[in-house]
């Protein structure tokens, strides 16, 4: 009796681990749709983004000069390649810069965007959460700008980012939703009187809004 029903746990645990596997693939595709529709104007509709340019650059002046050199940087979740045109003017021509994405679309982005760096850059389409083509101990610094909160399963890429840093190399992560905000009346005040305003005048974003939505659902419909 006790091995029939030790068989039945393991074969519920293994149907729910294929349900949750399956469920992490749509949500995957799902985000490389809507990546894939929003490539063109993403910087457009994410103004609040921009906001962290400083952070990043303090981050780069601060941290770069300390790191083992040649310097290897991670950007996962690159999208129009923000973070990574950041960072790269405070790298030497010996470093390297390698950018991932689950979108193709953002990553040709990223490519126009970096052009400048374009011998030290590397674009990788990559689900985020896998990071095997990369050797253990062989990542300088890791960067995350909102990121996190598109994975279905983070805690693994935090295990392969844990796998690729180098011993003292740097893991950096801004721009994700967080408890802090949502407790605080104040910052949630201001990001709702700021949505109000940018409904009444920010027309472009609006558009931008309409045409997303618009393109994103017939791709999931076909």
């Amino acid at each position: 009796m006790r091995r029939h029903w030790t068989d039945l746990w393991q074969l519920a645990v293994g149907l729910l681990n294929f349900m949750d596997e399956k469920q992490a693939q749509k949500i995957k595709a799902i985000n490389r749709i809507f990546h894939e529709v929003e490539a063109d104007f993403y910087d457009q509709r994410h103004p609040e983004i921009l906001a962290e340019r400083r952070r990043w650059q303090n981050l780069a002046e601060k941290y770069l000069p300390r790191l083992r050199r040649p310097r290897v940087v991670l950007d996962v979740g690159t999208g129009t390649g923000f973070v990574a045109g950041l960072l790269a003017p405070y790298l030497s021509a010996a470093d390297q810069i390698i950018c991932t994405d689950i979108s193709p679309q953002m990553l040709a982005s990223a490519k126009n965007a970096l052009k400048d760096f374009s011998g030290r850059v590397e674009l990788v389409e990559n689900d985020g959460e896998q990071l095997n083509f990369l050797p253990s101990g062989s990542v300088s610094l890791v960067a995350l700008n909102s990121v996190l909160h598109h994975l279905p399963d983070y805690e693994r890429l935090l295990s392969e980012i844990d796998r690729v840093l180098q011993p003292g190399g740097l893991f950096c992560v801004l721009h994700e939703p967080n408890q802090k905000f949502a407790q605080s009346g104040f910052l949630v005040f201001i990001s709702r009187a700021l949505n109000f305003l940018n409904s009444k005048f920010g027309r472009e974003k609006s558009r931008a809004k309409e045409d997303l939505t618009g393109a994103v659902n017939k791709r999931l419909i076909r």
